[in-house]
């Protein structure tokens, strides 16, 4: 009855989401077109208008540029979008006032600027009716009726800055603002806010993301991920090389759907890219010092300014140090805390602006992880084990049971470790001139990790039919980028670019075994070589369309060897092998965006991604060494619309269809208890979904974030390895429904003892059931459900503001990642609740 109702469910989707979007389409015209530009009417201070800020705008649209302006001064400019929707700017580079730079951005337009009292107006040359550009605090003053306007989202998706709600791309954006309100600290918890994106980690150098259901999970020294990271236009390639911690970020944006024209391979699923805070003149100082339970400590030191007194020369600097003791009892080792943390990270970056045309800027990030034991419990039985004192055999879970352990009490006899360090460096140059930019993007990466775990999460003294593993990998990466953008005309915009990619990975895997040890070494070097090039032409006011493509050649050389040790599976037989393949891609992107009005726009795409072949990780014998993994292959389909009204709401929603070619599964295929690892090709899967994001602001005070995703993930054909055939299941790590829902206050206390400015988040994110194995009857994982909560209190004209924050409040009980082992399934736990208490001040 499920399949008939999911089959159901697959026929119709297509059909509700183009009548979805249809019909919003006709409705939303309505209010559109009754929208005021004025009510979001205030003044400027004379200490505003006096004011100078550091300003580096690219030359562009002009909807863009003031959109920057405003982020770049801190203020919030509301324009009647018929004004500046089809105009372009020049750049705007230096330290001005919000008046010089305004004017510097309308002097190619038709506009003029004009004062009138502490208000600023617009209006269109040799007109004599002006509409009034507003600019506002952030906050409105209290006892007014009036809302607080939705912040405006500037992106770089499609490699230049453009308004969120003006590209056609599903694009979910998380940025600084909603990072410090909600205390996101890394990648899983932006994976809770973004629909259809999932991140699971086994361990610490080997997270699994997936997204709209596409993703892998062969960490071979020879395999790639399905979604690509991208930090400050630098690819991080290799997955030990992700720090899912994230430091000093102004936004991350997370492109759903293959960007393979733009983004490269292994862009099949989708591309993270990540911007972090950028070096200016402007002057300062930040501390922050942060205490939880579990004896979590933080201290984090920001600096940024200018160099030299010219103010050519800018710097910017954080380090942040961290610790936290284990949150889970080990009970065999008496007294041990599992779960622990300490991370240290530093990043600094030095911008050089040579003159008005070119300018540079040297990025270096540090990142050192010293965590120790993470308990495995074993959650789901099939296959028993034998007992140590050979009176009979039992489940593992019950032996686990036996021994009293639960999630927080764990029953490892290894002291397991996890030590990893990353580092990478990176130049970007940048010549731009009034009609072109050339980029020229190099950097370098480098990692080393070192992992030891108790697979099973039995003792010895329970079963001598236990597994521990150590990974020892070390990698290093170089690439460099040309990215030339030219629009000579108003009308047509161009980016083309060559990209080359060296990627080196030594890996070490061994199993031991009780009486036994089994190791697997690779060595692969990977080369890549790729031509891109899009081009964007507005037909008339309303209509747009983009064409692109990306030529990708990718190389893979690997030497590797395995010994068995005597060991009962994973290694069967000794060998030794090298080989060597090389794979051809051309990968097409065709997009159309029809602006209805100058609040709403529709959209369709048809673009196509490609994910590198590859050799399996760890096989078992010289007949899998030997297999070669081909690429993956996607085509996928996506119509959406982006809808705002009057800066007070915000709804995007998107469907997309997705045919998928050659998916590369591993398996695990138990042998007594035991296994090996088997990697293949899935004939074909298709997906398809809706996703939905919202954001409104009621009144000056409350703002609300939402978001939800339906995903229906099937394989057409999948026959295993082991002959069974999959026709019909889910896809791994793909739940059918996921949601968000925040909501945000701030208010100002005028007098009394607590007189300042007070903010409250509240957010609670829910991810539905999905499953570890195409035999959905094994490994399932349950659905999660988390809320979290941030309360910050800023002194009226005081430089620092004090918060209290929590994680988990309901304090569930989570599994973050699932495996099978040996036929039974085993889990990795998410932290209970957590709190604390921080302190920033910035001087």
């Amino acid at each position: 009855m499920r399949d008939h109702k999911a089959l159901i469910n697959w026929r119709l989707q297509p059909r509700i989401a183009v009548a979805t979007i249809t019909a919003l389409a006709a409705i939303m015209p309505c209010p559109l077109a009754a929208q005021n530009s004025e009510q979001l009417i205030s003044s400027i201070s004379q200490a505003q208008r006096e004011e100078s800020f550091q300003f580096n705008i690219p030359a562009g649209p002009l909807a863009a540029a003031i959109l920057e302006l405003a982020r770049a001064s801190k203020i919030n400019i509301a324009i009647p979008s018929h004004l500046i929707s089809a105009q372009q700017s020049p750049a705007v580079q230096g330290e001005m006032t919000i008046e010089l730079a305004l004017q510097a951005l309308l002097s190619n337009s038709n506009l003029q600027l004009s004062w009138q009292n502490e208000q600023l107006l617009l209006s269109e040359k040799d007109h004599i009716a002006a509409e009034k550009i507003t600019a506002t605090p952030a906050l409105p003053p209290p006892g007014e009726d009036h809302y607080r306007p939705i912040e405006e989202v500037i992106v770089t998706a499609q490699r230049y800055r453009q308004n969120l709600q003006q590209v056609p791309i599903a694009l979910s954006v998380i940025d600084d603002i909603q990072i410090a309100s909600a205390e996101i600290n890394d990648l899983q918890e932006i994976a809770y806010r973004t629909p259809g994106l999932s991140i699971s980690s086994y361990s610490l150098g080997q997270p699994s993301i997936h997204l709209r259901g596409i993703g892998s999970n062969d960490d071979g020294a020879a395999m790639d991920s399905s979604v690509v990271l991208f930090v400050d236009d630098v690819y991080i390639g290799r997955i030990s090389n992700i720090d899912l911690d994230i430091l000093d970020v102004q936004q991350v944006e997370v492109l759903r759907g293959p960007q393979g024209t733009l983004y490269g391979k292994n862009s099949i699923g989708g591309a993270i890219n990540i911007r972090t805070q950028q070096a200016s003149s402007d002057k300062q100082l930040r501390f922050k010092l942060g205490f939880g339970n579990y004896n979590s400590r933080q201290l984090q030191f920001t600096a940024s300014g200018a160099v030299d007194e010219l103010e050519q020369w800018q710097a910017r600097l954080t380090a942040d140090h961290q610790y936290r003791d284990g949150w889970q009892n080990n009970l065999v080792r008496s007294g041990d805390k599992q779960m622990g943390k300490i991370k240290t990270r530093l990043r600094g970056q030095l911008r050089h602006q040579f003159d008005e045309q070119i300018d540079a800027d040297w990025n270096l990030d540090f990142s050192r992880d010293d965590l120790n034991s993470t308990g495995r419990i074993p959650v789901s039985a099939r296959v028993p084990l034998n007992r140590q004192d050979h009176n009979g055999s039992a489940l593992p879970t019950q032996l686990f049971a036996e021994l009293g352990g639960n999630y927080e009490n764990a029953t490892n006899d290894l002291a397991g470790y996890t030590d990893r360090t990353i580092w990478g460096g990176s130049q970007r140059l940048r010549w731009q001139r009034e009609q072109w930019q050339l980029s020229s993007i190099s950097a370098y990466r480098q990692s080393q990790f070192d992992w030891l775990e108790d697979s099973s999460g039995l003792p010895a003294s329970a079963t001598a039919q236990t597994v521990d593993l150590n990974v020892t990998e070390s990698y290093r990466e170089y690439s460099q980028e040309f990215r030339f953008q030219w629009q000579a005309r108003e009308d047509w915009r161009l980016i083309a670019g060559i990209y080359y990619l060296r990627e080196l990975t030594r890996r070490k895997e061994t199993f031991f075994f009780t009486g036994a040890e089994a190791v697997s070494q690779q060595f692969n070097v990977t080369q890549n070589l790729a031509l891109f090039g899009e081009i964007e032409w507005d037909i008339d006011d309303r209509n747009h369309i983009s064409i692109g493509a990306r030529y990708n050649y990718d190389k893979k050389t690997l030497n590797q060897s395995a010994l068995n040790g005597n060991a009962p599976a994973i290694i069967l037989e000794d060998f030794e092998h090298r080989q060597s393949n090389s794979w051809q891609d051309f990968s097409p992107r065709l997009t159309w965006r029809h602006q209805l009005q100058d609040e709403l726009m529709v959209y369709s795409s048809i673009a196509e991604g490609i994910k590198s072949g590859g050799f399996q990780g760890v096989p078992g014998n010289i007949e899998a060494a030997q297999r070669i993994i081909q690429p993956e292959s996607a085509w996928q389909y996506e119509m959406g619309l982006k809808a705002q009204w009057q800066n007070r709401w915000r709804l995007n929603l998107a469907t997309f269809v997705t045919r998928y070619q050659d998916l590369q599964v591993v398996q695990f295929r138990t042998i007594d208890n035991f296994g090996v690892f088997e990697t293949t090709n899935a004939t074909s899967a298709r997906l398809s979904g809706i996703e939905l994001e919202a954001v409104f602001s009621p009144n000056s005070h409350w703002s609300f974030n939402g978001s939800y995703a339906y995903l229906h993930a099937r394989y057409d054909r999948f026959l295993a390895a082991d002959g069974r055939d999959y026709k019909g299941s889910i896809l791994r790590q793909s739940p059918e429904h996921t949601a968000n829902l925040s909501a945000n206050y701030q208010s100002n206390i005028d007098d009394g003892l607590f007189s300042g400015k007070l903010n409250w988040h509240l957010g609670v994110q829910y991810q539905g059931e999905s499953y570890r194995e195409p035999n959905n009857q094994i490994t399932i994982q349950p659905a999660i459900t988390l809320l979290d909560s941030k309360l910050s209190w800023q002194p009226m004209d005081k430089p620092w503001k004090l918060s209290i924050w929590g994680k988990n409040l309901s304090d569930r009980a989570y599994i973050t990642h699932l495996y099978v082992l040996g036929g039974n399934d085993y889990a990795l736990y998410g932290t209970p609740r957590t709190f604390g208490l921080s302190l920033e001040a910035t001087l």
